[in-house]
């Protein structure tokens, strides 16, 4: 009676020592797939830095920025702010749920004044933008309507 006990204490040891090993494995893959998770846009627009590459109109107007580095757009803790080529630009901004859609107020900025500025253009066209679109590793702010787009590479450092 002792002998078949033991051998029934053994056994459940072994199968309750096998099952906390597959617990952990298992766990342990769930976390390297949440690791190798692709971002979602949303994710990947908040997580990067911004440079201003060009707008194309639907009319075939095209404007490239003459510095090319100086506008550079950031959208992070519910603020999206911008460089530009003479002030800094910034205003609260927000996702309409579900969608690449945003909400944000009118822009404040630095007051510096600048000759020869493509800033009031810049900012014209950032308050006409609607919704965002993450292609080829390119920001796309689409304007209402459907008129065009700014185009913005993500900054490398």
């Amino acid at each position: 009676m002792i002998q078949k006990t033991l051998i029934f204490a053994l056994i459940l040891t072994i199968f309750s020592c096998s099952s906390k090993k597959m617990d952990v494995k298992k766990t342990q893959n769930q976390k390297k797939m949440s690791l190798n998770k692709p971002k979602s846009e949303k994710e990947i627009l908040q997580n990067n830095t911004w440079v201003w590459k060009s707008t194309y109109y639907n009319n075939d107007k095209k404007i490239f920025p003459k510095n090319k580095n100086a506008f550079v757009l950031t959208f992070k803790d519910g603020t999206m702010s911008s460089t530009t080529d003479c002030n800094t630009l910034f205003t609260p901004f927000s996702f309409v749920k579900n969608t690449h859609n945003f909400k944000f107020s009118k822009f404040a900025s630095t007051l510096m004044a600048c000759e020869n500025s493509q800033e009031n253009e810049y900012l014209k066209m950032l308050e006409s933008v609607q919704y965002f679109m993450i292609k080829n590793n390119e920001l796309h702010l689409l304007f209402k309507h459907d008129s065009g787009a700014m185009i913005f590479e993500k900054k490398t450092h």
